[in-house]
């Protein structure tokens, strides 16, 4: 994978919308803020690993995307010093103690969620992202329609995407989005690289602050996370190096399989104790 492809894809990735409402200087920095802190929701537990953002210290992230009935489950950890990042697919059928990671999340406590997460799958979770994609439905359609540049064609809930550069509207640009099955899951992540950039440069050319102001809030009202804008601003600022080298991988049903992976995830994090 080339350097500016390694950009792209994990750029697709690394907190999607709330990173990107960072760097919409043209919306104003108060702006930003504003609908940043509207997205924060702490965990009860709080941030056990105190994890020291401004000293670049490794961290870990669980994303949650929800397109429809679908909600996928990634696993990022990012290491500054070892400019990478590694991203670990968790199946929703992932059993954690006596229930899936899919049943636990549906019965809507975060505090629930990364709790199994961190005690049954042994992966500590320092920060979090819930997503709902009607986010983007709301926004597109707000700017009249996207432009993206579509890498293979595909066809999906009876609508055909051709390569090249396709116009969406909302609905379509939802379904451009959603994974095909689990194993379009990191494909599925660039396309959302391609439509979050064509979201923001469209609104980088609206010329009215009111509608524009509308549009950053309505993505708002769909993100869940307990990163505060400075730990957003922070995280911009000083882990670009990560982007350096991305690995992806599916985090594996056999328990033993489980606990190899685990391994590596805490070198990563440069954790030599298991978490709980």
């Amino acid at each position: 994978m080339s350097s500016k492809a390694k950009k792209e894809w994990i750029g697709g990735l690394v907190l999607f919308l709330l990173v990107s409402f960072v760097s919409i200087t043209f919306a104003g920095y108060h702006t930003v803020k504003a609908a940043v802190d509207q997205t924060y929701v702490p965990l009860e537990h709080g941030n056990k690993t105190h994890v020291n953002l401004k000293k670049g210290q490794p961290f870990s992230l669980l994303l949650i995307q929800e397109n429809h009935q679908n909600t996928s489950f990634v696993y990022m950890t990012v290491n500054k010093q070892h400019e990478s990042i590694k991203m670990t697919h968790l199946p929703g059928s992932t059993q954690l103690g006596n229930e899936t990671l899919r049943t636990i999340y549906h019965r809507g406590n975060m505090n629930a969620v990364v709790k199994n997460v961190e005690t049954c799958a042994k992966l500590p979770v320092d920060y979090y992202v819930k997503m709902d994609q009607q986010s983007v439905v709301d926004a597109v359609n707000k700017l009249g329609g996207i432009i993206v540049t579509n890498k293979r064609a595909f066809e999906h809930s009876n609508i055909v995407f051709p390569k090249g550069s396709i116009r969406l509207n909302g609905e379509e640009a939802l379904v451009f989005l959603k994974e095909r099955n689990e194993q379009d899951i990191f494909t599925a992540h660039e396309r959302q690289l391609s439509v979050a950039k064509a979201i923001f440069s469209q609104a980088a050319t609206i010329p009215n602050v009111a509608k524009l102001h509308s549009l950053v809030f309505t993505l708002a009202d769909h993100i869940e996370t307990n990163a505060t804008f400075n730990d957003i601003k922070r995280i911009q600022k000083n882990y670009k190096p990560a982007v350096s080298h991305v690995d992806k991988q599916q985090f594996p049903q056999n328990e033993w399989n489980q606990k190899q992976v685990t391994t590596r995830l805490y070198k990563h994090l440069e954790r030599n104790e298991l978490f709980l």
